[in-house]
Order: structure tokens, then sequence, then C-alpha cells
């Protein structure tokens, strides 16, 4: 494979102008690009591409919201008219729709790499779209072999406040939610954006939590690994991510503390059962972000 030359990063401006293309099928990629620009040098002018969906998570930062409809064509004009010193991708190497493949890039780009399935990973047009990338930052195991490791992009961990409760995290087809808000225990803390529970304050509800049930997407996993806290993970089927291989530890950091992976109702009510005859201590916050290693890549 011929990989893009190490470019470096020249500012056409007093500040750093970085374009971060954050698109995909939940809100993980702009979590997760929300916590890693927090790790780029300061005063880096930073511009976010976000779906239309999102319009009222991005208060705050400077954001570009596209439609699918003609989206490489929108993508081209911000880059036209932005002209950064740096585009960022997160996952996708020729875009969320391929459209990224049809585009000249102006400047050096970068990819945040996390796992996808083999099925798309290795396709010969992904692995092509590859070489395109000055630097791949791997914030899991990712399936191809170049990149530089930064680990997890979590937040860091709060202090632990207040009453220890259960806490559910509320995540995919809303169907699904909602048979499992229905076998929850009454005393669970409900964060599902979807079901109308905000979790604006995941972090601390983490912190805080005696146990977490949740699947096995990105965020949630290692937020949950990170604060130490006691888990029932049940994941979830996705199109190109694999949580069952996350839960089980096989893609990055294992969890730290007293957990169960299940995937039925049956399964969650014999996990309960274990962890209330048991009421296993949380492990602890332990961060395993490396925000000094990735403001390094800068210089």
């Amino acid at each position: 494979m011929r990989w893009a030359t190490s470019t470096p990063l020249r500012p056409t401006s007093t500040a750093l102008r970085v374009l971060y293309y954050a698109l995909g099928g939940g809100r993980g990629h702009a979590t997760r690009s929300r916590l890693l620009s927090q790790w780029f040098p300061p005063g880096t002018n930073i511009h976010f591409i976000l779906p239309q969906r999102l319009q009222s998570w991005s208060r705050g930062l400077q954001v570009h919201l596209v439609s699918p409809s003609s989206l490489g064509v929108q993508v081209a004009h911000l880059l036209r008219k932005l002209r950064p010193d740096l585009l960022v991708v997160d996952t996708f190497p020729r875009g969320v729709l391929g459209e990224l493949a049809e585009l000249d890039f102006p400047c050096p780009a970068w990819l945040v790499a996390r796992w996808l399935k083999l099925s798309y990973a290795l396709r010969p047009e992904v692995v092509t779209a590859l070489g395109r990338y000055h630097k791949i930052l791997q914030c899991e195991l990712t399936p191809w072999e170049q990149g530089c490791q930064i680990g997890p992009v979590v937040a860091t961990p709060p202090q632990p406040q207040g009453k220890r409760k259960i806490l559910w995290l509320g995540s995919g087809p809303l169907e699904t939610q909602c048979l499992l808000s229905q076998a929850l225990p009454s005393e669970a803390v409900m964060a599902a954006p979807d079901l109308g529970q905000s979790r604006q304050d995941v972090a601390q509800l983490l912190a805080s939590a005696s146990l977490v049930i949740s699947a096995s997407g990105y965020n949630a996993y290692h937020e949950i690994v990170q604060a130490g806290t006691p888990a029932i993970f049940w994941p979830q089927a996705r199109l190109y991510d694999e949580q069952n291989l996350r839960a089980g530890g096989r893609l990055g950091p294992k969890p730290r503390g007293w957990h169960r992976c299940v995937d039925d109702l049956p399964g969650l009510q014999a996990a309960l059962t274990q962890w209330r005859d048991g009421k296993p201590a949380s492990a602890g916050p332990l961060p395993l972000g490396r925000p000094e290693l990735v403001r390094s890549l800068f210089t």
C-alpha cells in the first residue's frame, strides 16, 4: 500500500484551522470528535461537520450541518470555503457514504480509527483510501496494522457524588429500548435520549452508579471501563461495529470490575440477581485517555 507522505502542519493564519468530519449512524462519532478535539493544542480553530439531526447537540461549537442528499457537494464546498490546514475524518476512510473518495484533499488528512467489521474494512476500495491519510489515530484495535495507538477517547472520569444507583444507558432500536426499559428495576436511572431521558451528565452518572446496564458501543463501553463500575453488557448488532468483541475485551481495555454479558431478557434478570447477591464494589476510576500523545502529533 502506498501511504501519503508525512506533511508538516503549516497554519495559513495565526491559529491552526481543523475541519473535523464526524458523520455516522449514531451520536458516537460526534461525541468522540468533541472529546478528541479537546486534546488538540490550545488555540486550535476547529470546525465540525455534523448531521442535521444533531443540531441541538452542537451548541457552543463551530458546526456545519449537512444532509445525506448531495453530501459530497456539501463537503467539497466546506473544504473550499474554510481552507483547513488539517482534515480529520472519523472512522470511515471513504466517508460515511463513500463521498470522500471523489474529493481532492487540499491539506493533510488524519483518520481517527476504531474497529470495523472485516467485511467493510478489508474491501479493496477502503484499503486504497487509507493511503490518502498522513496519520491514522487508532483509538482501539483496528483491522489495519498501520497507525498510532492513542488509546480510548473518553472524558476524564469525575469523582462519585451522591447515593449510588443502577444506571441504564439506552441505545439501539427504539422497540428494543422500550422492551428493556420495562424490564429494568424500578429504582434504575434511565439515560435514554430516544425515550426522552437526557444523557448530558453521563460521566457523572457513571462515576456515581452502583451498576450500569448498557450496550457495548465505543463511547459507552470505554466510559464504563474507565469508571470501573460493575456492568451488565448487552451487545447490539450494528452494520459496521462488532460490540460483542468489544464487550469481551478483544478490542482494547478489558472490563476492570465485576461484569456480565447477556443477549436476552432472561440473561439480564439472571445477571441482576447475581449482582444483587454479591453487591460488588466499583473498581474506581482510572483515566484511559492519552491527550498528551495526541497533542504531540501536531508538532
